[in-house]
C-alpha cells in the first residue's frame, strides 16, 4: 500500500509556500512538488538492491522557478512545438506566445502549467493535483479543469493519469518532461544505457523541429528501439 507524506519545499518568489509529497510503495520512493506538479526525485533500486535517484532535478523550489530545461515538469496545455505559434479549430484561429524562433514551444514558458502552484489532496493512497485555466489564457480556448493523479502500483510502477474537461473545443497535449539517468544523478553519461521503446512509428520533423504529421516506420532507422539498443550506438549512427 502506498504511503504519502508532506513536507515543505521552500518559499516561492511571490511568497507562497511550495510543498513536497513523498509517495512510497514496493521499494519505490517518488517525490512530487505541488509547484508545477514536478517529479523531483525517483529513488529506485537496481538489480542488486542499490538505490539511486534516477531523475535529474533541483534540491529546492528556487531551481524549479527557473528550470530552463524543464526538469521533471508537467507541460501543458500543449507540449512540443506549434508551427508559427498559431493553430485553428474549425474556422477560428488562435495565436500563442512566440517563444521558439517563430514557433510556440511548451505553451508559455512564463505561465504554463509547470509554472503554477497546483491544488493538492491525498485520496486513497494517490496524490491528486488540480488546477483551472480560464478561456483565452495563453491563447488557448475553453475553461479547463485539469487533474493529474500520481500513484505507485504494487509492482513498483509510477503511474500518471491526466484528466481534462473543457466547455468548448480546445487543444490538449500534456506530458511530463523527466530526464532519466538509471545510474543516478551525477553518475555521468547515459550512452551505455540500453533502451527499448515499443513503438513502430515516429514523426519526422522539418526545420525548427516541427512534426510533419507523417507517421514513418522506425525499421531501418536510428529511431528503431523496438528491441533493446545501446543509446550511444544509435547516436553515433545518427551522426554519420
Amino acid at each position: 500500500m502506498t504511503t504519502i507524506t508532506k513536507s515543505g519545499f521552500g518559499r516561492m518568489k511571490d511568497g507562497r509556500e511550495a510543498a513536497l509529497y513523498t509517495l512510497e510503495n514496493a521499494g519505490l520512493k517518488v517525490c512530487i512538488s505541488d509547484y508545477g506538479a514536478h517529479i523531483v526525485n525517483i529513488f529506485a533500486p537496481d538489480a542488486f538492491g542499490r538505490t539511486a535517484d534516477v531523475v535529474l532535478g533541483y534540491d529546492s523550489i528556487a531551481g524549479y522557478e527557473k528550470n530552463p530545461c524543464f526538469f521533471g515538469s508537467v507541460i501543458g496545455p500543449n507540449a512540443n512545438r506549434i508551427c508559427g505559434a498559431t493553430f485553428k479549430i474549425g474556422d477560428r484561429k488562435y495565436d500563442l506566445a512566440v517563444n521558439d524562433g517563430p514557433n510556440n514551444l511548451h505553451s508559455d514558458g512564463d505561465i504554463g502549467f509547470h509554472k503554477r502552484l497546483w491544488d493538492a489532496e491525498v485520496v486513497d493512497g494517490e496524490l491528486k493535483l488540480s488546477l483551472s485555466m480560464k478561456d483565452g489564457e495563453m491563447g488557448f480556448p475553453g475553461n479547463l479543469q485539469v487533474t493529474l493523479t500520481y500513484s505507485i502500483t504494487d509492482d513498483a510502477g509510477l503511474k500518471l493519469h491526466y484528466h481534462v474537461t473543457t466547455d468548448r473545443p480546445s487543444l490538449i497535449n500534456m506530458t511530463n518532461h523527466a530526464y532519466f539517468n538509471l545510474s543516478g544523478q551525477n553518475a555521468g553519461s547515459i550512452l551505455d544505457h540500453e533502451l527499448q521503446i515499443k513503438a513502430s512509428k515516429y514523426t519526422p520533423v522539418v526545420e525548427g523541429a516541427i512534426p510533419t504529421g507523417e507517421l514513418a516506420d522506425v525499421a531501418g532507422t536510428v529511431f528503431d528501439f523496438t528491441d533493446f539498443r545501446r543509446i550511444g550506438d544509435r547516436i553515433e549512427l545518427k551522426r554519420r
